[in-house]
């Protein structure tokens, strides 16, 4: 690969963000930090592998740096990101996280079902019912591509409120 190839190596990072393999991701991250200071998706790809290699401070303001530069970078899977890393030590602003999430993706069955599993967390029974009838409603109304990528959430859900 030519040492010069920015692009490749940034191509080949999120590959290996891909299959699991953060260490070698941010290996190929950190060397590129120069030349995509202004980049989101390089800011949320080395904060993604940060949070998996148990640094999540770092990896929490990667993510926030990507989204000061870009609220709508990766149609905002940042946020479900920082909910998630929020979900057990702040629900509150796993919440607003969230909240964020759906104002960018509003067709996203997993923002309402994180959301569901967050207001059960914090003793919400009502919202979190509600989170997951319109997660169900959500799915119903997308079209066939898209509920192949959101079907996971809803089963998920659907599971949820049966337990419940």
């Amino acid at each position: 690969m030519n040492p010069n190839d920015v692009p490749s190596k940034h191509e080949l990072a999120r590959l290996l963000i891909e299959k699991k393999h953060y260490k070698e991701a941010r290996e190929w991250l950190m060397p590129l930090q120069d030349q995509l200071e202004h980049s989101a998706e390089f800011w949320d790809d080395l904060g993604t592998c940060l949070v998996h290699l148990d640094e999540p401070e770092a990896g929490e303001a990667a993510i926030g740096n990507a989204l000061s530069i870009n609220p709508r970078v990766k149609y905002g899977t940042p946020y479900l990101r920082l909910a998630a890393l929020y979900a057990k030590k702040n629900p509150e602003a796993a919440i607003r996280h969230l909240d964020s999430f759906r104002t960018i993706q509003s067709s996203s069955c997993e923002a309402y079902y994180r959301l569901a599993l967050l207001y059960d967390e914090m003793d919400r029974k009502r919202e979190a019912e509600q989170a997951l009838q319109e997660c169900k409603g959500i799915y119903r109304s997308l079209p066939r591509y898209k509920k192949r990528q959101e079907r996971k959430w809803a089963i998920l859900a659907a599971m949820k409120k049966i337990k419940s």
